[in-house]
């Protein structure tokens, strides 16, 4: 940001119009930038703007150029040590109110992504089911700021952030392995008489957090193919055992993660 101002200041100062044409490009482009990311890089992009801006609006009434760099070197020594002193009070002062609200939302849709499965694998197809299925996938992109906010916010879940970030990942994936499923069920001509009942049993089964692998075996067992050239049951058999491994290893990481918060 410093550079671009000293760049678009320093070239077009003596034009006002060329001046704010350019300025409003550089602008135009880090809200572009920033649109586009929902991390880090959208916060560094609305820095770059914000610094250029607070550094070449004030260089307007400057008759000479030398007072730029000044200029410039004293905006961007105010902004670091804003940023320093706003990182020293997190380490002082961790707050815990983003990790409570960051672990309460992981819970929740751990939770929802069993009510979204038992909705997507109704044999009907409604506008109903495509805006949840939207909606599930929206919530975990938002959550990914809440684990932004924590990392910044509280040492703890600095330490956990690659935990944490491969916790949204792996329910990411989870929606998608939910729909593949869905998909498999519309398209099987002739699926298993006691599917349906398997699944909801299966579903219940992974509500409780005394579920195990040897449980969900037993009840998805009546499921396995006994054709191998059967590739469709084949495919639903591989795809359902791949759910239930990445369920079951969510509730696992989302309990270390709250025993790890508990004990600090």
């Amino acid at each position: 940001g410093a550079i671009a101002a000293l760049l678009l200041a320093g070239h077009t100062l003596n034009e006002p119009w060329f001046f704010l044409l350019s300025m409003s490009a550089w602008l135009g482009f880090c809200t572009w930038a920033c649109a586009h990311f929902t991390n880090n890089v959208a916060y560094a992009f609305q820095l770059a703007g914000y610094t250029a801006a607070i550094i070449a609006f004030p260089m307007v009434n400057i008759t000479e150029a030398s007072q730029l760099w000044d200029i410039a070197q004293a905006r961007v020594c105010e902004v670091i040590v804003g940023i320093l002193c706003g990182g020293m009070m997190m380490m002082i002062l961790p707050s815990s109110s983003d990790a409570t609200a960051l672990l309460t939302a992981l819970k929740n849709m751990h939770a929802r992504l069993l009510e979204h499965a038992s909705l997507l694998w109704q044999p009907e197809t409604t506008d109903a089911i495509r805006a949840a299925h939207e909606g599930v996938i929206g919530q975990i992109l938002t959550m990914n700021l809440l684990r932004i906010q924590a990392f910044w916010s509280h040492y703890r879940f600095r330490q956990q952030n690659a935990r944490l970030n491969a916790l949204l990942h792996q329910q990411l994936r989870m929606t998608s392995v939910i729909s593949s499923l869905r998909r498999m069920l519309l398209n099987w001509p002739s699926p298993p008489g006691a599917t349906r009942e398997i699944l909801e049993q299966l579903l219940t089964a992974l509500a409780s957090s005394q579920t195990d692998v040897y449980t969900v075996a037993r009840i998805i067992a009546p499921l396995r193919p006994t054709n191998v050239a059967d590739y469709r049951h084949v495919a639903f058999w591989q795809r359902l055992r791949y759910f239930c491994r990445l369920y079951l290893q969510s509730s696992q990481e989302l309990h270390r993660l709250q025993s790890g918060v508990d004990d600090h």
